[in-house]
């Protein structure tokens, strides 16, 4: 999905929201977000990087969850793809653990199944 067109889906599902989930989600930081979104989105970038010291993370979340949006979540930022509501999320620690799988066990199953979730993540992503 192209940024212009998430963007549109997404201004879609906030108008369909009644105002008690709206007072629920939207707060001081989650308006700042939306506004990055929105200034991403027209840029037509794929992704957003938010700083996590700068937005509240209860905010942030609450916002991903209930748009179902997809990130890839590391200690110092949050990336939030504006490709598609999938829901996908991948860590920062899943993608070290992938790694060190990869160079030392790349024939046990645990690395089978973390290249398979990274796979799907990182294509759905950035399709």
């Amino acid at each position: 999905m192209l940024p212009s067109n998430f963007y549109k889906e997404l201004s879609f599902k906030i108008q369909q929201m009644d105002d008690s989930q709206k007072r629920n989600i939207f707060d001081e930081d989650t308006l700042k977000i939306l506004q990055k979104v929105s200034e991403s989105c027209q840029k037509s970038e794929k992704f957003l990087v938010l700083l996590n010291r700068t937005y509240n993370s209860n905010s942030l979340s609450k916002f991903v969850e209930y748009f179902n949006l997809s990130l890839y979540h590391k200690s110092s930022h949050t990336t939030l793809f504006l490709t598609n509501f999938d829901g996908l999320v991948f860590t920062k620690m899943e993608d070290d653990r992938y790694r060190f799988l990869k160079s030392i066990y790349p024939e046990c199953q645990e690395f089978k199944n973390l290249e398979e979730r990274r796979n799907i993540f990182f294509k759905n992503v950035m399709k």
